[in-house]
């Protein structure tokens, strides 16, 4: 059989945090693939299994056919896979308004049901009202608002909570100290 010349690199077709598919080198094939510089050639362009934002290197060769030998192993192409993403930690937020108070929750996380809680404290530290909200989490958010006379209550606190259905905090608890207008 008749040698043949190694091919140039392959090219780098799509990527993710798992996979990278190759594009085949300039000229006529068949053409093989491996990962590195001792893996199984393949025929297929693309490789799994592989590790999020890690570099890889691939190779190319003509294949072995009935008239010629698999050629040398060409240049190689470095690839870094996709970094993985974190979902968002949850987020609360309590902020002033002209009716008093309102707290906004959002999360990425994972799917279920939470309790957003707003309190108000007067200055001695007594609970004097509170609102309550069950809403539905997988990306979800929810927002309640709590009304009340900033000038009676100048000196107190508002608080704000988040809690899944076992009662278990979702995040940081969010105070705010009520200022007269």
């Amino acid at each position: 059989k008749a040698p043949q010349s190694a091919p140039g690199a392959p090219g780098e077709g799509s990527k993710t945090t798992d996979s990278v598919t190759l594009t085949a080198p300039a000229g006529a094939g068949p053409f093989q693939y491996r990962l590195g510089t001792d893996g199984a050639w393949q025929s297929s362009l693309t490789f799994g299994g592989l590790t999020p934002d890690t570099t890889y290197i691939f190779h190319a060769r003509l294949a072995e056919t009935a008239t010629h030998q698999a050629s040398p192993a060409g240049p190689g192409l470095v690839v870094v896979t996709v970094q993985a993403t974190t979902p968002a930690e949850p987020g609360l937020t309590l902020t002033e308004t002209a009716a008093g108070a309102a707290a906004s929750f959002s999360q990425t996380a994972a799917p279920g049901t939470a309790r957003l809680i707003v309190a108000l404290y007067d200055a001695a530290g007594t609970l004097v009202k509170i609102e309550q909200k069950t809403f539905t989490l997988s990306g979800g958010a929810g927002t309640l608002g709590i009304a009340f006379d900033r000038a009676q209550y100048a000196g107190g606190r508002v608080a704000a909570f988040v809690w899944d259905e076992t009662h278990a905090p979702l995040c940081d608890p969010q105070t705010l100290a009520v200022v007269a207008p």
